[in-house]
């Protein structure tokens, strides 16, 4: 989880399969955590700081839990 990440951090984390959520202003950690839990938060599925020369790309999807997870 966190407010903004930059594109070598996101898609590191991406390539190595994790889910990456945005803390919406306003939310401190604790309802952040809780917000999560209650799956209120969207998935990030771009950087939120691109360099200057990388097309910008706004998409989200929200948190679906994991559907996988036994």
């Amino acid at each position: 989880m966190t407010k903004e990440i930059g594109e070598g951090p996101f898609h590191l984390l991406r390539d190595s399969l994790v889910e990456i959520y945005r803390i919406p202003d306003g939310l401190d950690s604790t309802r952040a955590l809780e917000a999560f839990r209650e799956k209120r938060l969207e998935m990030m599925t771009s950087p939120s700081r691109l360099r200057p020369d990388t097309p910008i790309h706004t998409s989200r999807r929200r948190h679906q839990g994991n559907a996988g997870a036994g």
